[in-house]
């Protein structure tokens, strides 16, 4: 590339990537920012979205393994602070507090296979787990990209797969196993009768009947719930709300031709009261202009299902 800046050419980039990259932890070092600031985060990882803090992403800007959760790794080895910096988007300084081993759950073609990833980085700021494609490559692993997808071989068998998030990033299939272990022990948990109140929350609001169907052919397996009578305070309230609508208006209503000539009128309730105590307003609408005010109002007393209403 004729004519352009020493910090913008790619070959210079790509040796310092790989240079990078063969940087191990030395606790007996000092601190040399010369060589700190050729450890480099996604050039794309700080700006991605990411959607569950647990997720994998590969990166091929990323010049080492990084995790954000301290809780992922196994044998961590604290790094002295300040002795081992990352640079990120926009030239982010972030501080790398520790270095070790994270095992990992890797699903590929329906196996769940058992693996390490040696050499992560724990870098408490990053916000995002990174896993580097060029730090793969060198340990001899295959990296091959076919449309959104991406798999990764080592010695002719697939051992991580991911699809493409974004503009660079790969979300691997592939959970700390210590979080996987950890879900697995809350799932077995949770395991046991549930009511139907909970079970209608759980399945997004699913209709009651459905959901008492499913549980007597056996539907779910190891999801029972119980079809005693609810009690009032199970009425769902959202779904109340989403299945109101309002009635039309008859056909052939008379329209007012002037100003005044028909008032619409309605009362309401409101659960928190206003700073003077009223719990009702009322609405007045003209039929011609489309004029509407809205008055509180005191509910004076509330002997029957219509109270007496005054306004203030």
């Amino acid at each position: 590339m004729p004519g352009h800046r020493n910090n913008n050419c790619p070959d210079k980039k790509q040796a310092d990537q790989k240079e990078a990259r063969g940087i191990t932890h030395n606790k007996n070092r000092d601190f040399d920012p010369e060589l700190d600031k050729k450890t480099f985060a996604g050039l794309t990882s700080l700006c991605h979205l990411v959607r569950r803090p647990e997720y994998i992403y590969a990166d091929s800007g990323t010049t080492h393994h990084m995790m954000s959760n301290r809780s992922y790794f196994e044998n961590l080895r604290d790094i002295p602070p300040g002795s081992w910096t990352v640079n990120g988007v926009g030239n982010t300084i972030l501080h790398a507090a520790g270095i070790g081993t994270v095992p990992i759950h890797s699903y590929v073609n329906g196996k769940v296979l058992e693996g390490e990833l040696k050499e992560v980085l724990y870098v408490p700021e990053l916000g995002v787990n990174l896993y580097s494609i060029g730090r793969a490559a060198d340990m001899g692993i295959n990296v091959n990209f076919s449309g959104d997808d991406v798999e990764f071989t080592k010695d002719g068998t697939g051992i991580m797969v991911g699809q493409k998030q974004g503009n660079s990033l790969y979300h691997l299939k592939i959970v700390p196993k210590l979080i996987d272990h950890k879900e697995e022990t809350a799932n077995a948990a949770a395991h046991g009768e549930i009511s139907l109140r909970l079970a209608h929350l759980r399945l997004v609001h699913l209709n009651d009947q459905t959901i008492i169907r499913q549980n007597r052919i056996g539907a779910v397996k190891g999801f029972d719930v119980s079809t005693r009578k609810c009690k009032t305070d199970c009425v769902c309230e959202g779904c109340a709300l989403g299945k109101m609508m309002r009635s039309p208006f008859p056909p052939g209503r008379t329209r007012a031709t002037e100003a005044g000539g028909i008032i619409h009128t309605d009362v309401g309730f409101v659960s928190i009261p206003t700073s003077r105590g009223e719990i009702c307003y009322t609405t007045f609408k003209d039929d011609y202009s489309g004029w509407t005010s809205v008055l509180a109002i005191f509910l004076t007393s509330l002997p029957s299902l219509k109270p007496r209403l005054v306004t203030k």
